[in-house]
């Protein structure tokens, strides 16, 4: 079933809400929700394609992050769709973070 960003931006809070989370990965949900909502970005909007790349790159880097580190029954409790959907998400994550080179993200989750 497709969902739409406002499911999976739904769907970040309550899991940042869930008191199973460590502080570590509701902070890391916390920068998912607001990189996505500040106006300022790597790169600007308004440049065709590459204007949504960094958006693209860093909720790639973070949901790849939390899908892959967050037990399943804590994701299901708080999603709407299928473990299914759960899964296919985690793959495209995957995928779409594995064109982040490897330092960037070691050093991102270093910290």
């Amino acid at each position: 079933m497709k969902r739409g960003v406002r499911t999976w931006v739904t769907f970040t809070r309550k899991v940042a809400g869930d008191p199973r989370i460590p502080a570590r990965d509701k902070a890391v949900l916390g920068v998912l929700l607001l990189s996505l909502a500040s106006p300022v970005d790597l790169i600007p909007d308004f440049i065709p394609f590459l204007g949504y790349l960094d958006d693209l790159v860093v909720v790639a880097i973070v949901l790849d992050y939390v899908l892959n580190t967050i037990p399943m029954d804590v994701l299901m409790d708080h999603y709407p769709g299928d473990e299914r959907d759960i899964l296919r998400m985690r793959r495209r994550t995957r995928w779409l973070s594995r064109l982040v080179p490897r330092w960037i993200k070691r050093r991102i989750w270093a910290a």
